[in-house]
């Protein structure tokens, strides 16, 4: 791992312990939407969420980077760093990317809205939570894009509904990061040391090339007889 993906990790935690702190994702965790990060949805009613207009655009803001395909902090960048510098985490990298996938196309809904043209036909167009976020994201919240306003306004008539496919997913990206960051937390802490399959001594995480390796706590590598590395000196 190096320098500059050990920084993106670190980022990724922090971000996840502001998006915890914020006031409004606080208050969809308290709302009758409930999950578990890689489980089933358990039944919900599609109700509309009242909120905070100030607090909801603050949750965007932080939301955006862990979805942005630019941002270092993008989930996605995240997983294919862990998953390659550990060997026994490829698994989990690779089904949490797939459930997130599936949540960006998951719970599309018809949306009837009106064409901009001469004749004013009626055309059906699918919105994904990934099509809402996005448009939210380009056409009104961070930037005014000309090209995606009738996206907008179809959305805005189906406030309540969209605003529950956004919270489903938004849901399933954080529980899931969150989750993410609670293990690289760890892993990242100055306690923390890795041993090979094969090995007998323990070392910091950028000493090991090997990505068949085991975390554990310093302490409890002591404790199991593994003995310090000379050259990384853990």
């Amino acid at each position: 791992m190096t320098e500059e993906e050990r920084w993106q990790l670190k980022q990724f935690v922090l971000l996840c312990e502001k998006i915890k702190k914020c006031r409004y994702y606080a208050h969809l965790r308290a709302h009758k939407f409930t999950f578990t990060a890689l489980g089933s949805v358990k039944p919900q009613t599609h109700d509309a969420i009242h909120y905070d207009e100030d607090e909801f655009r603050s949750f965007l803001t932080l939301f955006r980077k862990l979805i942005a395909n630019r941002q270092p902090t993008c989930i996605f960048k995240v997983l294919k760093i862990v998953g390659r510098c550990n060997e026994y985490d490829r698994p989990d990298c690779r089904e949490i990317k797939k459930y997130l996938k599936e949540a960006e196309r998951h719970g599309s809904m018809g949306i009837e809205s009106i064409s901009v043209n001469e004749q004013s036909e009626n055309e059906r167009k699918e919105y994904t939570p990934k099509d809402i976020v996005d448009t939210l994201f380009n056409a009104d919240i961070f930037h005014t894009d000309k090209k995606r306003q009738s996206d907008l306004e179809a959305i805005k008539r189906f406030k309540p509904q969209a605003q529950v496919a956004l919270v489903l997913y938004a849901l399933k990206v954080v529980l899931n990061a969150t989750k993410l960051a609670n293990k690289l937390e760890f892993r990242l802490g100055a306690d923390a040391v890795v041993v090979a399959d094969n090995g007998r001594k323990y070392h910091k995480n950028e000493c090991l090339r090997s990505t068949r390796r085991t975390y554990l706590h310093k302490r409890d590598a002591i404790n199991k007889g593994y003995r310090a590395c000379k050259r990384c000196k853990p």
